[in-house]
Parts: structure tokens; C-alpha cells; sequence
């Protein structure tokens, strides 16, 4: 049985075309929309951030040191005569008046002295004035020519010997008085006293036992020590200043800042070769007694006259590997790095800047912001209280 001619070649091409078409439709499904070209990003807008003026203020340049309080007077308390403590009237850790009485030693041996010194003078005194006698009556007899001329010499000698005797015995009751005086001792400068060393009873020897210590409370020293290079600034600025004193600012442990002022009034002669430092002694007042010898306090120096100085809020201040930097608000509205080289802190959340810096520009106070970031700077007021420091 005789078959027609086949029909596949004829749909094999009508087959692919169908495939492609498909295939198309399947990639067009995938898709969902034709290919467009690329759309531009949208810039952010400019980061508000607080910022800081770059201010200028007279100051003087100033440095600071830790030195210790000195009394500006203070007294080892010793007996200058021997004897027994009798009594103690120290009132320990309290305030003493100059002649008040602290201790007293026993005065009977010394009232005996005292009694022996003055017979001794009477007699003394007695002996001369009779000899006084003799030699007037010698003297009237020698003139008539009853007695020899040189019993009147030696009669004149032995007067002027017995003369000798009277002052020495003087001395001695003097001296006598002088030791009795001394068994009552006194404190002899305004100040505090420490506690007493002995107790009554106890047998002291002159001018070694050690009874109680007395220190001046006001005014009250400060000791501390300077560099060379501060040291040849500060004889510079003394010698400028003239005979006016030179201030100083003081604060204690636990104080904050320096609310205490002072004035400089010693500098060393020379300085010491073995630590290249010299001592210095500033003197402040202490009318409430509250300073006490010994305790730590620092002590900030001026080294110039007042001049005009770059400042910059101490939160504006960042730290980096190579230094200190702040951002500065450029004028192409971006935050721009600038590294600085800092002086000392000027007080109020303010610090000097030596290099980086120049009058009228605006430093980034806060916030955490990149150099080139595009920043919106806030108004002071804003600023102020806006945000945390940088770091």
C-alpha cells in the first residue's frame, strides 16, 4: 500500500519559530518591563550639627604645677632650762596667742638661786660701799700728811676690785632671774600648736627636749618647683612686672578648678644642676585656718603679660594618631579636618590654640561627623546643648 509524501519538514520551521517565540515571551514575562536606562542618586541633605566661634581673648599665658603648703613660720618648742614639768596647758591642735603660757616647770630651785645671786650682790654692794669709806678717810688723813700716799693707792685699787665684784654679782642675779623666767614657757609666735610631747612629771633637759611644735596659720606658704625654661620666663617677667607682685591661682586636692589667689614672692637664686629645676614660694592667705602645712595644692603661673590668644571650646577638640584636630565649618558647607596645636586650658570649657586656628571661623562642636560630610551648622544658642562631644 502506496503513503503520500510526509508533512514533518514542512512544520520543523514552524516549530522553532514557535520555540523562539516563546522563549521571548518568557524573558519578556521575567522582566516585567522593557530595560530603561540608569536614574541619577538623590544627594542627602546637610547633617545639622552644632558648631563652636573661634574666639580671641587678653590672656596671659599661664602654666601649671603641683607643689606642696609651708608654714611660713613654725617653732620647735624646748625648754631653755632644765628641770621637772610642773604643769601642761598646751591646748594640743588649737590656736596659741604669742607669751601664751604652755608648760611650766618646778621653780623652786631656781627661787633658791635666785636668793643665793641676790645675798651675794648685797654683800658685794656692802663690801664696796666699805671700802668706799676707808679710802675717803685715807685719803683726808693723807692730805694732812698722816698717812702715806701709797695706802691711799692701794686702798683706791681695792675699791675699784670691789666695784668689779658689785657688776658681776648683778650679772648673776640677772642671770638667776633670767632661768626662773625661763621654768614658765610661753609660745613665742601666733600659730597652731601641735600635741605635747612630755606630761607633768617628766624631767627635760635645757635646750634638747623636744616639748610641742607651733606653725603659722595665716599667711601660709606654697613651695613648688619650674623647669629651667619656665624658670628663666618667670625671672623675665618678674623683671618686667617691677615691684608688682606677681598673681598666682591655687586649688587643693578636691577643689575644683583654682579658687584660691596668691602671689609670688620668692624665686630661687639658682637652680638646682642635679633635676634641672629651681623652687619657687608663692604666699596666700589663710585667715580660717583651713590650710594646713604639708597638704598638696596646685598652682597656676602666669608667664606673660596678657595678649591676644586663639581659643577653642575644649568639646570641639578631637584626638587622632597624629595629634590633636578639629572639624572646621568650611565655607564650601562641609566639615573639613584641621589638625591644631594646642596650648593650656584657659579656664571656662575653653582651651588655647597655638596653630590650626584663626579668628572667625566655626569649629564642629558635636556630634559624630566625617570630614567631608555636608553639615548645616546650628545657631550658638542651639549649639550650646545640643548633642555629646566629639572624640
Amino acid at each position: 500500500m502506496s503513503r503520500g509524501p510526509t508533512t514533518m519538514p514542512r512544520l520543523l520551521p514552524l516549530a522553532l519559530a514557535a520555540a523562539m517565540a516563546a522563549g521571548g515571551g518568557f524573558a519578556w514575562h521575567q522582566s516585567g518591563r522593557p530595560a530603561q536606562a540608569d536614574t541619577p542618586a538623590v544627594a542627602p541633605p546637610p547633617m545639622p550639627v552644632p558648631v563652636a566661634p573661634v574666639l580671641v581673648r587678653e590672656l596671659a599665658e599661664i602654666a601649671e604645677f603641683t607643689g606642696f603648703l609651708h608654714a611660713a613660720r613654725s617653732v620647735d618648742l624646748r625648754p631653755r632650762v632644765g628641770g621637772m614639768i610642773e604643769a601642761v596647758e598646751v591646748p594640743e591642735g588649737g590656736l596659741v596667742q604669742p607669751g601664751q603660757v604652755l608648760f611650766r616647770l618646778d621653780q623652786r630651785p631656781y627661787r633658791a638661786a635666785l636668793a643665793r645671786a641676790e645675798a651675794a650682790l648685797a654683800e658685794a654692794r656692802e663690801r664696796h660701799a666699805f671700802a668706799g669709806r676707808q679710802h675717803a678717810r685715807t685719803r683726808s688723813l693723807a692730805g694732812e700728811g698722816y698717812a702715806p700716799r701709797d695706802r691711799l693707792d692701794q686702798q683706791a685699787a681695792e675699791r675699784e676690785a670691789l666695784a668689779a665684784q658689785v657688776q658681776a654679782a648683778e650679772a648673776a642675779v640677772a642671770s638667776a632671774r633670767l632661768d626662773l623666767d625661763f621654768t614658765v614657757i610661753a609660745a613665742p609666735i601666733a600659730g597652731r600648736v601641735g600635741r605635747a610631747l612630755v606630761t607633768e612629771g617628766n624631767l627635760v633637759a635645757a635646750g634638747e627636749t623636744l616639748l610641742a611644735g607651733i606653725v603659722a596659720v595665716d599667711p601660709i606658704h606654697l613651695l613648688f618647683d619650674v623647669d629651667e625654661p619656665t624658670y628663666l620666663r618667670l625671672l623675665a617677667a618678674a623683671a618686667e612686672a617691677g615691684d608688682a607682685p606677681v598673681e598666682v591661682d591655687i586649688g587643693l586636692t578636691g577643689e575644683e578648678g583654682f579658687p584660691r589667689r596668691g602671689r609670688l614672692d620668692f624665686l630661687d637664686i639658682q637652680a638646682d644642676r642635679a633635676t634641672g629645676t629651681a623652687r619657687l614660694r608663692a604666699v596666700l592667705p589663710n585667715a580660717d585656718g583651713r590650710l594646713a602645712p604639708g597638704l598638696f595644692a596646685r598652682v597656676r603661673v602666669p608667664l606673660s603679660a596678657p595678649r591676644p590668644m586663639v581659643l577653642v571650646a575644649e568639646v570641639a577638640i578631637g584626638a587622632a594618631q597624629g595629634g590633636r584636630y578639629v572639624l572646621v565649618a568650611a565655607p564650601e558647607g562641609v566639615a573639613a579636618f584641621r589638625p591644631v596645636r594646642l596650648g593650656p586650658a584657659a579656664g571656662e570649657g575653653l582651651r588655647v590654640v597655638r596653630e590650626g586656628l584663626s579668628p572667625g571661623e566655626s569649629v564642629v562642636a558635636r556630634g559624630m561627623v566625617r570630614p567631608g560630610t555636608r553639615i548645616a551648622p546650628l545657631p550658638a544658642s542651639v549649639a550650646a546643648n545640643a548633642g555629646e562631644p566629639r572624640s
